[in-house]
């Protein structure tokens, strides 16, 4: 029995299981900051997010010191990424963003944004008589909250049980 738990990379839900969402195609661009402010006093440790014209930027201090700023931008967008490569696209980008960008004022690159397919999928079939996928494998919907992780918790523990009930059946 093959249970597929391998996240995004979804090695089984590839095969023929997987539908992404045809209408919102997003990729993720994400870097790590170094000296970055952020929201004084007890707001500093929030995660933040902020629209703007392009789609959306998050983000979050980390417990070594660097911060997490991501954007969340339509593929079609992305598509700019080829003229002017990616930290440039990405750095242009972060110049339109107007409340988070200003934490980052002073701040340098430590880790260079790396881009990352966040577009929403499903599967067409979760089980069979000798597969189950469970979390991201199957299912991917939102790249922000812990829902994503709550899901896959839930999946790989009702999984567990599936399958205890096929194999002693």
């Amino acid at each position: 029995f093959f249970i597929d738990a391998t996240g995004h990379a979804g090695m089984l839900a590839r095969q023929q299981l997987r539908q992404r969402d045809p209408i919102f195609q997003t990729l993720a661009i994400t870097g790590y900051w170094r000296d970055a402010s952020g929201p004084s006093g007890i707001e500093f440790a929030n995660t933040l997010i902020e629209a703007y014209e392009n789609g959306l930027v998050w983000s979050v201090p980390l417990h070594n010191g660097l911060r997490n700023v991501t954007l969340l931008i339509d593929w079609e967008i992305g598509a700019r990424i080829r003229q002017s490569g990616l930290q440039e696209f990405y750095l242009a980008e972060l110049r339109k963003v107007l409340h988070i960008s200003q934490f980052l004022n002073g701040a340098s690159v430590a880790i260079p944004p790396r881009a990352f397919d966040a577009t929403w999928h499903t599967a067409t079939h979760f089980a069979s008589k000798n597969f189950l996928l469970v979390g991201d494998a199957g299912m991917f919907i939102d790249p922000l909250s812990s829902e994503g992780v709550h899901k896959a918790m839930a999946s790989a523990i009702t999984g567990v049980a599936i399958v205890n009930t096929i194999l002693q059946r």
